[in-house]
């Protein structure tokens, strides 16, 4: 568990560092990103139980994936779209929410 934690976050580091260099080698462009940090932190605060069967790293990737599809910088993606997706995952697979 400590060891993926710890994996998680050297992942977590190298896509924020990645991110921030795009920034500096492209100042006239606004990059944003939502990590899977944030789809952990809408599901602890808006206090969605997740059940002990569902791998938090897969739950994490198929939010991601519904805001690929689902939204974009025209649409916005936002709190409130995070929460709809994991809700929607949740429901894909089977979870009663």
């Amino acid at each position: 568990m400590l060891q993926e934690l710890a994996k998680r976050e050297a992942r977590h580091r190298a896509f924020d560092k990645a991110v921030c260099d795009l920034r500096f080698k492209y100042p006239e462009y606004y990059v944003e990103y939502w990590s899977p940090n944030d789809v952990m932190t809408a599901i602890n605060d808006c206090k969605i139980y997740i059940p002990s069967t569902v791998n938090e790293d897969d739950l994490c990737k198929e939010v991601i994936d519904i805001l690929y599809e689902e939204f974009d910088a025209n649409r916005g993606t936002n709190w409130n779209a995070i929460e709809m997706a994991v809700y929607k995952v949740l429901q894909n697979k089977g979870v009663a929410v």
